[in-house]
């Protein structure tokens, strides 16, 4: 955006990859496309989703309600979309937009070695 104010280029951003959250409790997150926009794209895809109430980031702080949804592209195993209702949700739902943005694979999330227990190390769970 700052190359299109200052520079005159015209440079769009990926709005798809924005993330948003909300600070509730459980918090809410999410980032990418719905199962209903990836379907009305045409898209294959795979669907990951639990809950995560039994992970040891969970039960470290007792938490009661927790679950995670995460579109995964079935041709290159791209991040379409991640959904998140539990503790930190908003932490975890930037690095699954930064994924998107810089098009990391979800293969590449799951053997990334995460320092543990952490939420962010959970993203191995989420798209396994």
């Amino acid at each position: 955006m700052a190359k299109s104010l200052l520079l005159g280029e015209l440079q769009r951003p990926r709005l798809e990859v924005i993330p948003s959250a909300a600070f509730t409790i459980p918090s809410i997150a999410s980032v990418g496309l719905s199962e209903e926009e990836a379907r009305e794209k045409g898209l294959k895809f795979k669907v990951h989703r639990n809950l995560s109430i039994t992970w040891a980031s969970s039960k470290r702080i007792g938490e009661k309600h927790a679950g995670y949804k995460v579109l995964v592209d079935e041709r290159d195993g791209s991040i379409l979309g991640a959904h998140i209702a539990r503790h930190d949700a908003a932490e975890v739902i930037n690095i699954f937009a930064l994924a998107m943005k810089h098009r990391i694979k979800a293969d590449d999330l799951a053997d990334f070695p995460w320092a543990y227990p952490t939420m962010s190390s959970d993203l191995k769970n989420m798209v396994r």
